[in-house]
């Protein structure tokens, strides 16, 4: 008997919203580069979670209940804000000062690999041969990538080496806080989970930022700077997380990170239409290779769903 085309369409909804969620994530790293080396990394971070974060706290007031917070989630929320949130958010924001965007978003790309693994080990998901394949070809390309690839950003920049392992600390965190806002997203409204992640880690980084590059940093910002940060805190941050948080709770971790795999493409086209920036031949090599490999993981994955 086949299914009636309103289900089908409900069970698409989920895959879709996260599609969507990376198209949005897609202008984070362009915004970033746009606003350019002059503003402290912190200065960035704080601003785009404390914007998304309270955004999100406003939104979901009613659903705040004392009896959610149980030791385990409390457990659970300060792991999510200061290394998934905090230390994630700064270390991509970061790497983002010695590479091409598309590159991190390449690297962070590579989660699929992180997921499955994880998934596979901690929610007992299974791993085939076709994924094991993938994983090989994307840990390949990926040394390729760390090993042959010049800086992309800035020309002559000889660091790059620290924007390809500070991207792959965030592609770490990021992985583990997938698994734990799945897990709490059994019982946390997503919009509150939302708010209850990112300001806190928004307000610890500000209180970071005024300590280590002071007030002047963020009186110095241009009235460009804050508009690339409010289209960043609210855009990207709020609307994105909104989008992948609503998929999240249908969809497995793996298959949610599969879908991942068009996020380099669009910032790769979003940089080179804004910015009139390209990698290199080699860089594009290394990118698709690993779209490729992680296309052989995405497919099995979610074949393995149904």
């Amino acid at each position: 008997m086949t299914e009636s085309p309103l289900k089908t369409s409900n069970l698409a909804l989920p895959y879709i919203s996260c599609f969507l969620a990376w198209f949005v994530w897609s202008f984070d790293p362009v915004i970033i580069s746009l606003l350019g080396s002059s503003v402290p990394s912190l200065v960035i971070s704080s601003t785009s979670l404390t914007m998304g974060g309270a955004f999100f706290l406003v939104l979901s007031v009613r659903h705040f209940k004392k009896s959610l917070f149980t030791r385990r989630c409390i457990v659970l929320l300060v792991i999510y804000v200061l290394f998934c949130t905090t230390f994630a958010q700064l270390a991509y924001i970061t790497a983002l000062k010695f590479l091409h965007p598309a590159l991190v978003s390449m690297v962070l790309r590579s989660q699929i690999v992180l997921a499955t693994l994880a998934a596979w080990a901690l929610l007992k998901e299974k791993i085939g041969p076709k994924s094991i394949f993938g994983i090989i070809v994307v840990i390949i390309a990926y040394l390729a990538g760390a090993l042959l690839n010049k800086p992309g950003i800035e020309e002559g920049h000889d660091k790059a080496w620290l924007g390809w392992c500070l991207a792959a600390v965030a592609a770490i965190l990021w992985t583990f806080g997938t698994i734990i806002g799945k897990t709490l997203l059994q019982t946390f409204n997503p919009n509150l989970l939302n708010g209850c992640r990112l300001l806190p880690a928004g307000l610890i980084t500000l209180a970071a930022a005024l300590l280590i590059e002071g007030p002047q940093a963020y009186a110095q910002l241009t009235t460009r700077h804050w508009m690339l940060l409010v289209i960043q805190g609210i855009g990207c941050t709020a609307f994105g997380f909104a989008l992948f948080y609503y998929g999240l709770r249908s969809v497995k971790v793996a298959a949610a990170a599969a879908i991942e795999q068009f996020a380099p493409l669009f910032t790769l086209i979003n940089a080179w239409i804004i910015q009139g920036t390209l990698p290199s031949t080699t860089e594009i090599v290394s990118l698709f290779a690993v779209l490729i490999g992680a296309t052989i993981v995405a497919t099995d994955n979610i074949n393995n769903s149904r």
